[in-house]
């Protein structure tokens, strides 16, 4: 991980509260690497940067392992509970959608 990311609470890069599920982790990536992918942002360093950022942070909060051990090196914040974080966002609030790389368009939209 790059300084700047350990600078950040990988949940906050994440936009996740603590108590993330694994499809949670997994749906706030695909979301985000999305939004901030260079290939749709071409030129735009801050938006590299994030994109880096989130797939660190990914890398990190997918593994079993090594969430549990930055859970225990990076207790939450004082005033931070398990459940909350200054970005943290509902359940109800973030869509449910997976594609597979093989989906085609009808597959997405019916025909």
């Amino acid at each position: 991980m790059t300084s700047t990311t350990t600078d950040r609470c990988l949940y906050e890069i994440l936009e996740l509260p603590r108590s993330a599920s694994a499809d949670d982790i997994l749906d706030a990536f695909d979301e985000l690497a999305m939004r901030c992918h260079p290939d749709r942002n071409p030129g735009d360093d801050q938006a590299l940067g994030r994109y880096k950022q989130i797939v660190a942070a990914y890398e990190v909060l997918s593994n079993p392992q090594k969430r549990s051990e930055y859970d225990a090196a990076h207790p939450p914040a004082a005033g931070q509970t398990e459940t909350s974080t200054a970005a943290a966002t509902s359940d109800s609030a973030r869509p449910r959608r997976r594609v597979s790389a093989g989906a085609s368009f009808s597959d997405l939209f019916g025909a």
